[in-house]
């Protein structure tokens, strides 16, 4: 079964209703991974809020016949505008795939191009990928969580003044199958840190625990200093502040023989077991952190036999309260953004057998139990990223698949509204602000 780009709380950053990128420079800020925080000015008209602002067919797609295992939107050349990177993963499929390198699809003036310009000289089993500013240098990195039965290490193709290098600057060193990732400030140094999930290459060798790898200002440590006390078969981790102390927590999904569960950070490190887990073991895949309801408190989303949102009771528990009416999804992966402007946090999953992607929308801090778009993809259904492609400060959505064409992308049709964007994809609105994972796009 393939245990592979299961996204975690992929948030947007939105950038101003422009044709031009370089127009209002005054207006924009770049986060560390490449996102653009922005002050949207008001449009005289607008999406209702509720409705769904993706067309029935895609606006883009990609020519190559891949297995994508994951999908990051981030600027990766410096130009403002929000790039494509496609990660890959290895199987035994007839007709066999004969590539897994990964890529990027650069943005060219507010469309991606046609053919990715950038692939890596490696090729190896990609789980997931994140762009961000590793090394603190000012220029975005790429970021591959791998693993697959040879254990294939981590990754970070590092940005430079000539571009983005195609050969790896740091792998780790840890014999895992990393099949989720994160990355966040665990430690509150200023500095990004990689946590991934993990398991192991088979029946002989099945368990891994949650691991941490550091940074160190310069980037990650090659060997994890943390890991978790259970070893399990994990599937997506997140991160968000789950118990309001401003430190970033995490939120796991583990396969069936294990509970899902949230591990709190007291600044320095996650605790080695959980506080919180959901004390069920049938499995889950897909993980998201946000503030669902508006309560100003972080609550937990996760793919189980049906997605299933767990509210933040603020004093360390979290109850099921939302279910989607939908169990039909095998989950292989959700991803969180406000795609209709109304300052509340909307829901992507994507189902891997069938492979079709839905959107729930939230109104007034619930999310609808149907959902308000679906689109059927062709091939398994495999990953899901928010980003801005064309610009206009509203979430476009990508999807990637098994297949041929393996990415497909639906750009927002919404305008935006009068209220500033902030870093964790989420608008001020009625005095909610949202809370996200700022780390993989996952």
């Amino acid at each position: 079964m393939l245990q592979a780009a299961l996204i975690c709380a992929a948030v947007l950053s939105g950038t101003p209703a422009l044709t031009s990128a370089d127009s209002r420079p005054d207006s924009r800020q770049v986060t560390a991974d490449g996102r653009v925080v922005a002050h949207v000015h008001a449009s005289p008209s607008h999406a209702p809020a509720g409705d769904a602002p993706y067309a029935a067919t895609p606006d883009w797609q990609n020519a190559l016949r891949l297995q994508v295992a994951g999908l990051a939107f981030g600027d990766l050349d410096g130009d403002g505008r929000d790039d494509l990177a496609v990660a890959t993963y290895r199987s035994n499929s007839f007709p066999p795939f004969e590539d897994w390198h990964d890529y990027v699809y650069f943005n060219v003036g507010g469309a991606l191009e046609s053919e990715p310009s950038w692939q890596s000289e490696d090729q190896s089993h990609s789980s997931e990928v994140a762009i961000a500013d590793v090394d603190g240098d000012g220029l975005r990195d790429l970021v591959v969580a791998r693993g697959g039965f040879s254990y294939d290490p981590n990754v970070v193709y590092f940005g430079s003044a000539e571009g983005l290098a195609t050969a790896a600057g740091w792998q780790s060193q840890q014999a895992a199958w990393a099949v989720g990732m994160t990355l966040t400030d665990i430690d509150g140094d200023g500095d990004l840190d990689l946590v991934t999930a993990n398991q192991g290459n088979g029946s002989n060798d099945p368990h891994r625990p949650l691991y941490l790898f550091r940074n160190d200002g310069g980037g990650f440590a090659a060997t994890p200093d943390w890991q978790s006390a259970e070893a399990a078969v994990q599937n997506s981790v997140a991160a968000g502040d789950l118990d309001g102390d401003g430190d970033p927590d995490l939120a796991v999904a583990k396969w069936s023989g294990f509970e899902s569960a949230a591990y709190a950070n007291d600044g320095t490190a996650p605790a080695a077991t959980p506080f919180w887990s959901t004390g069920s073991t049938d499995g889950d895949r897909g993980v998201a952190i946000a503030d669902f309801d508006g309560d100003g408190d972080a609550d937990i989303l996760l793919g189980q036999a049906r997605l299933t949102l767990y509210a933040n009771d603020g004093a360390g528990g979290f109850a099921p309260v939302w279910q989607a009416d939908n169990t039909e999804s095998d989950h292989q992966g959700v991803a969180v953004a406000d795609v209709n402007g109304d300052g509340l946090p909307d829901v992507a999953e994507i189902d891997f057998s069938r492979g079709k992607v839905w959107l729930y929308l939230s109104r007034d801090g619930a999310l609808d139990p149907l959902p308000a778009w679906s689109y059927d993809g062709e091939g398994a259904g495999t990953a899901l990223a928010f980003g801005d492609v064309d610009g206009d400060g509203l979430p476009d959505l990508a999807v990637g698949f098994s297949g041929q064409p393996s990415v497909v992308v639906f750009l927002n049709t919404g305008a935006p509204v009068d209220d500033t964007i902030f870093a964790d994809g989420f608008e001020a609105a009625n005095g909610r602000t949202g809370a996200a994972d700022a780390g993989g796009d996952s």
